[in-house]
């Protein structure tokens, strides 16, 4: 039976009234639930600072553990050329130099698998702290898709050196799309549901680039880097006295008889005294610097494993802060101590030459 409409306007007007009120009200709830799923998702100025200050810090603490070996080796190469140095025989020399040169490049996976772990943290921090940042620029928000392609290139790269320690991928691809998504009405609700979604892949990455650091730098045992810079010193001295002692060897100092001798040969032989305690105190110069970077090296060393846990406990810290939205009073004590962590390891940082 076809329903039809009442002739009476009154009724008309009464059944319009109710249907647009019932229209009126679903609408506010709607919005009401709308704004509440937002502003529980949405991150407050101060939760974002934290985060952007996290970023940044984590980005400086990048650029230290790669110093620890590359010091080392520098220390390494000098301590190997007093040693050739000490030989007479050309052959023997260069032979000394070439078999060096060979060691060299086995030693350099251990560099090459630092470098690899900082660069993903150190692009991880810059990613972060973009993510969190007040402001966005257009420039770094056009380069972010490549930019997310390079992250992920990197832990790639990561992943084959350090299999042990896997990240997954994706990571890269995820902070591109959620960087290059700028000029919505639901901006900041975006930015939030981003950074939280980016903490929480990131903690899998800063868990296993800590674990790589801690077994690379505080492991036990006799191949161990901590042993490693043990014996570097001794060494060092040792190759040392035996450069020293072919050093003098090569100008013999005896009693000039002024009357017998020709002065061109006087004088050569004066010259080359000179020539010798100049190179020697040039010489000695170079050994203490580095007997002093080594002793740096060694400070940097412990200091780069508290700082790297305290980076570990600091970024546990923040995803369950941002999970649960609380105020982050417990971070903010957590990311000054990082923070502290961080200032002292530069600080030994610029102490090496």
């Amino acid at each position: 039976m076809q329903k039809t409409e009442p002739d009476d306007p009154l009724i008309k007007l009464y059944t319009h009234i109710i249907m647009t009120r019932e229209t009126f009200f679903n609408t506010l709830s709607f919005l009401l639930i709308a704004c509440c799923l937002i502003s529980c998702a949405c991150l407050t100025k101060s939760q974002l600072k934290e985060v952007n200050a996290f970023g940044t810090l984590t980005k400086d603490f990048s650029a230290t553990p790669g110093k620890i070996f590359s010091t080392y080796n520098d220390v390494e190469v000098q301590k190997q050329l007093f040693l050739t140095n000490a030989i007479q025989n050309a052959d023997m020399h260069l032979a000394s130099i070439d078999e060096f040169y060979k060691n060299q490049n086995k030693k350099s996976k251990l560099n090459a698998q630092a470098d690899a772990a900082m660069q993903v943290l150190n692009d991880y921090g810059q990613k972060l702290a973009h993510l969190a940042a007040d402001v966005h620029s257009k420039e770094l928000d056009t380069a972010a898709l490549s930019a997310g392609k390079n992250l992920d290139g990197l832990i790639t790269s990561y992943n084959t050196l350090l299999p042990a320690h896997k990240i997954p991928t994706g990571i890269g691809a995820f902070v591109g799309q959620a960087l290059s998504a700028t000029g919505d009405i639901y901006i900041q609700h975006k930015q939030a549901m981003a950074v939280k979604e980016f903490v929480i892949r990131g903690d899998v990455l800063v868990t296993n680039i800590v674990a790589a650091i801690n077994e690379s730098l505080d492991a036990s045992g006799d191949l161990s880097f901590k042993a490693l810079l043990e014996n570097e010193k001794t060494d060092l001295r040792k190759n040392y006295r035996l450069f020293r002692k072919r050093a003098q060897e090569e100008v013999k100092i005896f009693p000039i008889n002024l009357k017998t001798r020709k002065a061109d040969t006087l004088m050569s032989h004066i010259g080359q005294v000179d020539a010798w305690h100049s190179g020697g105190l040039d010489a000695d110069r170079l050994y203490l610097q580095c007997l002093a970077n080594l002793d740096t090296d060694e400070q940097l060393r412990l200091k780069c494993i508290a700082a790297a846990d305290t980076l570990l406990k600091a970024h546990h810290q923040m995803l369950a802060d941002l999970q649960e939205r609380k105020k982050i009073k417990d971070f903010y004590t957590t990311l000054q101590g990082y923070s502290g962590s961080v200032s002292e390891l530069y600080a030994t940082f610029k102490k090496i030459k």
